[in-house]
């Protein structure tokens, strides 16, 4: 993010944006709030900022991603098969590189895909090639964790949340939870009774947020869980189709008239397999997903899902872990949920 896209944020000029950063007098207390509020919202750290630093580090951020080491289904013979795989992913690769990008900073992205990876990985945290990391995908093991300590390298966590506090490693997440609970209370008020839940990778922060909500939801509806209702993917293609496969031959003769989708993903297969078996959505089954991806708009007319802002995402964990360098000082940084919202398109009808 640019000083131009914060005025624009903020409706006022680039210089009373800059005027503000420099902590210039005479600027209405109200425009002071104003641009200072869009600052925080981003974790918005000036460029000048950003070059000071670079002169006394590396201006190179790790970015390094876990994933492939906890999805069942991704191709062993395929290293970058995650990414490409992901949307999610996809995104949050874009999104942080052009956040890095507008503060001087460079990114090394590494897929860590196997032990000598993990190897590569120990060393370039003790080195001085990099100056901090951000950990996305699967759950981090307590070697990772570990390493990540004993080297004292500052690092940010997406959508990953660790017990414990550790005074070089801050947190950047989804409201996971709070979006879950939303989508499943959505079903409830469409009259649905009888609701399942395709999960993401139960190893990972986010699928377990999304599965405890679903649970409290139904219990604090009077719902009794139906345990053949839960069925565990892990957030690939592939995983949606053999979810609802899964759901299906275990609930024949008692399916669930509405499904909870842990991603956008998963759902896209999971529609494709029930309408192989003549099941027409939303009219048999009601179905709404999580991310709001690009594709959710067009899927059968617009798939209703939760919408996870990755953008805000990835620009707040870049910015807060260049903030976190410069300060050296975790306090000044915000550990914060991201807010996720509920898009209401096609797929939830009351069941008949």
């Amino acid at each position: 993010m640019k000083s131009e896209d914060i005025a624009k944020l903020a409706g006022v000029s680039r210089s009373t944006v800059s005027r503000v950063i420099n902590n210039y007098p005479n600027i209405p207390e109200k425009t002071k709030q104003k641009v200072q509020a869009v600052i925080d919202k981003y974790g918005y750290t000036p460029n000048s900022i950003a070059r000071t630093l670079a002169g006394k580090k590396n201006n190179i951020i790790g970015l390094f991603i876990f994933d492939k080491f906890y999805n069942k289904n991704i191709d062993p013979n395929n290293p970058m098969y995650s990414i490409h795989d992901s949307p999610y992913l996809s995104e949050l690769i874009s999104y942080v590189t052009d956040a890095a990008e507008n503060n001087d900073f460079n990114i090394l992205i590494s897929v860590i895909n196997s032990q000598s990876k993990k190897n590569k990985f120990d060393k370039l945290i003790k080195s001085d090639i990099i100056s901090g990391a951000i950990i996305v995908g699967g759950e981090t093991d307590k070697e990772i964790l570990g390493k990540i300590i004993s080297s004292k390298i500052k690092t940010v966590f997406i959508d990953e949340y660790l017990d414990g506090e550790y005074d070089n490693i801050i947190h950047i997440y989804s409201e996971n939870y709070e979006g879950a609970y939303t989508a499943t209370q959505e079903l409830i008020k469409a009259g649905h009774k009888k609701i399942a839940h395709i999960t993401g990778n139960l190893k990972k922060f986010d699928a377990r947020e999304r599965l405890r909500a679903f649970k409290d939801c139904l219990i604090d509806n009077g719902i009794k869980l139906n345990k053949n209702y839960i069925i565990e993917g892990d957030f690939s293609l592939k995983s949606g189709y053999n979810a609802a496969k899964e759901l299906y031959e275990k609930n024949k003769n008692n399916m669930p008239t509405a499904i909870f989708i842990a991603n956008d993903l998963m759902a896209v297969k999971a529609i494709e397999y029930f309408k192989e078996k003549n099941f027409n959505i939303p009219q048999d089954i009601s179905i709404i997903g999580f991310d709001n991806h690009s594709f959710a708009e067009i899927l059968l007319g617009g798939l209703s899902t939760i919408s996870r802002p990755i953008g805000e995402l990835a620009i707040k964990a870049v910015n807060s872990l260049i903030t976190f360098i410069y300060l050296d000082d975790k306090s000044k940084i915000k550990q914060e949920k991201i807010k996720s919202n509920y898009i209401n398109r096609k797929t939830i009808k009351p069941p008949k």
